[in-house]
């Protein structure tokens, strides 16, 4: 495998805990790869997940690119 050609993908799942669209990614292929792709999935919440909240803090879809990150999320982010 060449890893100058394979492409390396990040799944975030779970960004919001009433959002399970991608809870099926992440039970069936945590991670993995073929000859094109290396994939990895991850919780992007566990905390709102845990606690059955859309989120702890804050949106973690508004919580990037923060100066100075605060809350959770922010820092998730």
């Amino acid at each position: 495998m060449d890893d100058k050609k394979l492409v390396k993908t990040l799944f975030m799942v779970m960004t919001h805990r009433n959002e399970q669209v991608g809870l099926s990614l992440w039970n069936d292929n945590p991670q993995g790869y073929n000859q094109y792709c290396q994939w990895q999935t991850i919780i992007a919440n566990p905390r709102a997940m845990g606690l059955g909240k859309r989120y702890i803090e804050s949106d973690l879809n508004r919580s990037f690119n923060i100066p100075n990150p605060r809350t959770y999320e922010e820092k998730r982010a």
